[in-house]
């Protein structure tokens, strides 16, 4: 089965995280439980056509994270599992071999003949999981009976999120030492999220960071966008503007690399000396790598 610091502004996940998101531990699953069930009846249907399922949407849905809760509960029901990420420029031998190396194909057979042993092995007991903001990807792969088109949450289930990532806490009576006016700035923020749960956790953790007080919160207010429900993009900017102005360029500059690309560190900081993004005061440039 597989799927795919310090600042001084008021002004969120700054990278596509979503090939490290998918091995990472389990997130908050908040508004989602029916689709959850739906999806899990479907998947041990032994009639499911074509054997798919198709979570689709909007970026920021939380299609990813319901893709992973679905995969690490059911995938014992069965011989063999997998999970990989398909980027938007996929490198289709090493989604093949990834995907061979977890369900059980072995090393000499991958090498001997990748494509047919994998067939042979998954034929006739497949369970896919495809994510896509493109429903067409979906619809081609599985059928419309695959659909399952995720919808922003509803204004309770945003506040709940947005409480959860808000506070450092393990009860939910944080709150009751608020002020009105501060629930009643929250709820607003909330508001300008959309019900997109990737803008309310980038929200929320953008304002753990701050004093809690209703001064901060209606700046970070004012710096929103009226709604985000035709995208990210603009609450996602908020974590850029709220960089130091020093690192605004070293973040930018992830924008030379292609999607999907592995960089390392190192190359990654000597690239940011020789831009002189990185100021070396020493002569061996340890004091910048630190």
């Amino acid at each position: 089965m597989d799927t795919t610091s310090n600042n001084n502004n008021d002004d969120c996940i700054p990278l596509d995280q979503r090939r490290l998101f998918l091995h990472a531990d389990e997130t908050e699953v908040i508004g989602l439980d029916d689709y959850f069930n739906m999806l899990q009846a479907k998947l041990l249907d032994h009639d499911l056509p074509y054997g798919v399922v198709s979570i689709v949407g909007m970026p920021g849905l939380g299609k990813t994270t319901l893709a992973k809760k679905l995969y690490r509960h059911i995938r014992d029901k069965f011989e063999c599992s997998g999970l990989v990420y398909v980027s938007q420029q996929p490198r289709v031998g090493e989604i093949l071999h990834d995907i061979a190396k977890q369900v059980g194909v072995t090393e000499e057979e991958r090498k001997d003949n990748l494509e047919g042993n994998l067939r042979s092995l998954l034929k006739r007991k497949s369970r896919i999981i495809i994510t896509s903001r493109n429903s067409d990807v979906g619809r081609y792969i599985g059928g419309d009976s695959s659909l399952c088109v995720l919808q922003p949450l509803d204004s309770e289930n945003n506040f709940e999120l947005f409480s959860k990532k808000s506070f450092n806490f393990e009860n939910n009576n944080n709150w009751a030492n608020a002020s009105p006016d501060l629930v009643n700035i929250g709820r607003s923020i909330v508001g300008r999220c959309g019900g997109v749960p990737l803008a309310i956790v980038v929200t929320a953790g953008m304002l753990r960071a701050r004093e809690r007080t209703e001064h901060t919160w209606s700046r970070v207010l004012e710096s929103m966008c009226h709604k985000v429900q035709d995208g990210c993009a603009k609450v996602l900017a908020l974590s850029y503007n709220d960089l130091p102005i020093a690192l605004r360029p070293s973040f930018l500059y992830f924008g030379l690399f292609p999607e999907d690309h592995e960089i390392r560190a190192f190359d990654l900081t000597n690239m940011w000396i020789a831009e002189k993004l990185i100021v070396v005061n020493s002569g061996n440039g340890r004091e910048a790598e630190s």
